[in-house]
């Protein structure tokens, strides 16, 4: 791996490694490090929460990700934007890296990014987001889920992929299959799971499946796509946040609490909220 991309590393350990001190200090800190000095820090006000607030480190399923986020007790992000079986399988890894620490996998620790439209109905929804979601495809993944171009986001040590986490990579890969930002039909894109698009019921349904399978408590939703416009976006996020998000709620509770007895699922969301 090149100098300046182990140098990007150790950068990033050693802000980690900071921003925790400064959660768990009980005075002014001060921090001479490799690559910044810090003299005098006084975080104030003081988190709430005990020992420090939730702080959440994003992967795309690499396991030295995994292992520094178990060691510190921190919670997983899955920053990849395909849902298939990708995301059931980087929960079982990271639960089995918990396990490996001594600790153990509940779904508020676990969490993905995924974007959504809501409309009245299947139909009206494609009509209304439909050019914002192929701007977005088309125009807003260059360098990045694209079989065409420079690859710019994964690949051997570029910029943050060790051999062992590529080598894991390619054992799954398919030459020539299409990437996010290939898809050329609506069918090729719901299948990705990716942009669910639909009514309420329809929404509620695909995510449903989604969380019942990947057992994941945290979703971060991008509502705005592309050149959408503001009061599309603006109505989406009312109806998800009016018919769809309570539906989600009650029903992943409900599947938390029987698959993970012993845990105190309610206290678990509220802490990590």
């Amino acid at each position: 791996m090149p100098f300046r991309l182990i140098r990007e590393k150790i950068h990033v350990r050693l802000t980690v490694h900071t921003v925790d001190a400064f959660f768990k200090g009980e005075r002014v800190l001060a921090y001479e490090g490799r690559y910044f000095p810090l003299r005098y820090v006084n975080l104030w006000p003081k988190p709430l929460q005990k020992p420090f607030p939730p702080v959440w480190v994003p992967g795309s399923r690499s396991a030295s990700t995994m292992i520094e986020v178990a060691k510190r007790g921190y919670c997983y992000f899955l920053s990849s934007r395909s849902h298939g079986g990708e995301t059931h399988r980087a929960q079982q890894e990271f639960a089995a890296v918990l396990e490996k620490h001594g600790d153990r996998y509940h779904p508020f620790r676990f969490g993905i990014l995924m974007s959504t439209y809501v409309a009245e109905t299947d139909r009206q929804a494609r009509e209304e987001c439909e050019e914002g979601v192929w701007y977005f495809l088309k125009n807003c993944l260059k360098g990045h889920l694209r079989r065409e171009g420079r690859q710019l986001t994964y690949g051997p040590g570029v910029p943050y992929i060790p051999t062992a986490a590529w080598r894991e990579y390619l054992k799954g890969y398919k030459p020539g299959r299409k990437l996010l930002g290939d898809v050329e039909n609506w069918e090729e894109l719901d299948a990705s799971q990716s942009i669910i698009v639909g009514s309420p019921e329809t929404v509620i349904r695909r995510i449903g499946a989604l969380i019942e399978k990947a057992k994941v408590g945290n979703l971060l939703i991008q509502f705005q796509l592309g050149n959408m416009p503001d009061r599309l976006a603006r109505k989406s996020m009312k109806l998800f946040a009016e018919q769809v998000a309570p539906a989600l709620r009650h029903d992943s509770m409900k599947q938390f609490t029987r698959e993970f007895s012993g845990l105190n699922i309610e206290q678990s969301a509220e802490t990590l909220l």
